[in-house]
């Protein structure tokens, strides 16, 4: 399924009131708002929600880089007025303030081909700052509206995303709701308070929290929280520790992050309790296989 929140797809873990949110974004949401059940191994399938990386992926790749260009700063993209699409499909309207440190504005998308087979419409709002060591971004969506195979999936996007970068620490919130309409059907998947927080040390190694609520509007939401940071080296590739926990209507899941454990291989352990803290299941999921 082609989808804004990839990682959310089919999810069925996963409150916000229908139009709130803890993070300030007024959105339009309309479907479950209890908490949805949770179980170790859906806790397992869907342990990749809590890292940023396809939200960043979305910004950058799929609306920021087909009007600048990976090479080029946001900052520039103001000193431009109108960007084609691919394909010479469709074109993007700049308008906007710089200064040197600085920018804000809009890019409006008209019918725009953003190469990677997505039809853009509609306006996005964007600002941010810069300067030699570090960078921030701040997205805002108001029914920006992106068209999958010729219109056979159309996802419509509210809310806002903002990315802050430096030497010693990266921080990404997003508000961020998707109403996704496939032949008529019309199903909406929300992202409530996400906050990923990591500092780094001298080494480049991190320690790294996150949280939020994730909702699926046939199911409900599911609350994540940070138990112990989460440890992240470059050797190995993958975390080294830490433990993030899942919250549902019939308990939670704590997932455990093992490295030379002497039961399991490094891997993830997932653990089911019920909402009298007794334990149910667990599931086990190495990061090598």
């Amino acid at each position: 399924m082609k989808k804004l929140i990839w990682l959310l797809a089919g999810i069925t873990l996963l409150s916000m009131t229908a139009c709130g949110s803890s993070g300030g974004d007024s959105l339009p949401y309309s479907g479950e708002t209890g908490r949805a059940d949770i179980t170790a191994m859906g806790a397992a399938d869907n342990f990749d929600m809590v890292a940023p990386d396809d939200y960043e992926m979305f910004f950058f790749d799929e609306l920021l880089y087909p009007i600048s260009g990976p090479g080029r700063s946001a900052r520039a993209v103001f000193e431009t007025t109108t960007v084609t699409g691919c394909n010479d499909t469709g074109y993007a309207t700049i308008s906007g303030t710089t200064t040197e440190t600085s920018f804000s504005g809009t890019i409006t998308y008209v019918g725009f081909d953003n190469c990677d087979g997505v039809i853009v419409d509609g306006t996005m709002g964007l600002s941010g700052s810069g300067n030699s060591s570090s960078e921030t971004f701040k997205a805002t969506f108001d029914g920006l509206t992106l068209d999958f195979d010729g219109g056979a999936e159309i996802d419509t996007i509210y809310g806002s995303m903002g990315f802050s970068y430096s030497e010693t620490n990266t921080n990404i919130k997003i508000n961020i709701l998707v109403k996704e309409d496939v032949g008529g059907n019309i199903h909406m998947e929300m992202i409530s308070g996400y906050e990923f927080d990591i500092d780094f040390d001298q080494y480049g190694d991190g320690t790294a929290t996150v949280k939020g609520k994730f909702y699926d509007s046939d199911e409900g939401y599911i609350e994540v929280q940070t138990l112990t940071p989460v440890s992240l080296t470059d050797t190995p590739s993958y975390p080294i520790g830490g433990e993030i926990r899942f919250i549902g209507a019939n308990g939670y899941v704590d997932a455990e992050i093992l490295y030379n454990d002497s039961t399991y291989a490094d891997g993830v352990l997932y653990e089911l309790y019920n909402n009298e803290d007794t334990f149910v299941d667990d599931y086990f999921v190495p990061w090598i296989n």
